[in-house]
């Protein structure tokens, strides 16, 4: 991540966008390319706002915001399902996306007609475990409006129905405000490439679940 980041950030100016920032793995990844680089974090996640919230105040971050919300189409009260602990990285706003759920708690969620964002965006990052339809519908005027890059984890679909149709409904969208698609390529931990691809795909593994969406002009 940190190989394509500094890649796309030395393209173009403006903030970076970061829906589920987690425990700050990107935040602090950003800040080690470029200080001075406007980071805005969305993490509906109570433990983790409080987490992020020491670490920038630990590490003098100065141009860090945390909000504490998801992003969904419209502002309602989601219900986050944690898996595995109170700041579980693999946590979703999906109902049932994973087979278990060891708790449920409500946290708020909204669309950028109830945001103030950044007027330039860079990138904007999205690992939201199931919900990335929901973050790019959420965010569709913004995404217009800005055009930034967008790196986005797409787990595999797992021959479920409805995570087909979200992913087809996703990349409609994208390719509707003239972005394509590329697998973000690791060996060894590093960046080996960006491999255009006319669609995510449904038969994919682990290894094969980053990807960049970004206009041919960008």
């Amino acid at each position: 991540m940190t190989d394509l980041l500094e890649k796309l950030l030395s393209k173009r100016p403006g903030a970076f966008v970061d829906v589920g920032a987690n425990l700050g793995q990107t935040m602090l990844k950003v800040c080690s390319i470029d200080k001075k680089r406007s980071y805005v974090g969305f993490e509906p996640n109570p433990v983790c706002v409080g987490y992020l919230r020491q670490l920038i105040a630990r590490n003098g971050l100065q141009n860090c915001t945390i909000i504490p919300v998801g992003i969904a189409p419209r502002a309602y009260v989601a219900g986050l399902n944690l898996y595995d602990g109170a700041a579980d990285s693999s946590a979703s706003i999906i109902p049932a996306f994973r087979r278990r759920t060891a708790e449920t708690v409500p946290v708020p969620v909204m669309s950028d007609a109830e945001l103030d964002l950044p007027e330039t965006i860079a990138v904007l990052k999205i690992d939201v475990e199931g919900g990335e339809l929901g973050v790019i519908e959420g965010l569709q005027s913004t995404i217009a409006s800005r055009l930034p890059e967008i790196v986005v984890e797409i787990l595999p679909t797992r021959n479920q129905p409805e995570r087909r149709d979200r992913q087809e409904r996703l990349e409609t969208l994208l390719f509707g405000m003239g972005y394509q698609i590329s697998i973000v390529r690791k060996q060894n931990g590093r960046l080996a490439g960006l491999e255009p691809v006319a669609s995510v795909g449904f038969e994919r593994t682990m290894d094969t679940v980053d990807f960049l969406f970004s206009r041919p002009s960008s």
